[in-house]
């Protein structure tokens, strides 16, 4: 058989059932792993959450987050809590999660990345309250997923991850009782560095990116 015949078999193979082995598996997508499951995964901020808006930026000293996973996925959904938060003048704030999670989806790597998204899209929204000012809120609604988001694996044992958010455009809405400043803006800034561990049955597992 001549090689040009050869050549077009190949080809057609290719075309037929996919490049297979060490080159198909270049293209495969990064996935969370946790080392038993089902797991559940809890983040600790270990930097002050900060969120900017029009109305002021809004800190909070402290936070976590928690999740649950069945087996591994490129998706991590997390329903976050934040503590001593203040905002506009240094005033009180006080976060609430409004029945959403934070989702983030990982892209191809090294170095993994990632985007974040606000869900179900039934949700309320992510909500910052001003208890001096009632009815003064920002409201974080559902919206797809924005950019981005680092990870890096840290040494363990067990292995874990530490994921640095820097989300920009994020759309939200200053109510009405909060004054001139009310409306809806997509120009909001999301900033906060967590670390993010697995647990089964109790007990600590590895948690990793699997490329």
């Amino acid at each position: 058989m001549s090689r040009s015949r050869l050549f077009l078999i190949a080809v057609a193979a290719v075309a037929c059932c996919g490049v297979v082995g060490p080159v198909g598996s270049a293209f495969a997508a990064p996935e969370f792993e946790a080392g038993n499951y089902p797991a559940t995964i809890k983040g600790e901020n270990t930097t002050a959450y900060t969120f900017m808006t029009n109305f002021g930026t809004f800190t909070c000293s402290a936070g976590s987050s928690t999740g649950a996973m069945t087996g591994n996925s490129n998706q991590l959904a997390l329903t976050p809590s934040l503590v001593n938060c203040t905002g506009a003048l240094g005033l009180p704030a006080v976060f609430v999660a409004g029945g959403c999670e934070e989702r983030h989806t990982l892209f191809s790597g090294p170095p993994a990345y990632g985007s974040w998204s606000v869900t179900p899209p039934g949700c309320i929204g992510l909500q910052l309250s001003f208890p001096a000012i009632p009815g003064c809120t920002v409201t974080i609604p559902p919206q797809p997923g924005l950019s981005k988001i680092d990870y890096v694996m840290d040494e363990g044992p067990p292995v874990s991850i530490t994921s640095q958010s820097t989300i920009s455009g994020v759309k939200y809405v200053i109510s009405s009782g909060c004054g001139s400043a009310s409306g809806t803006f997509s120009n909001g800034v999301e900033k906060v560095k967590q670390r993010l561990k697995a647990w089964f049955g109790g007990v600590r597992t590895f948690f990793r990116i699997k490329p």
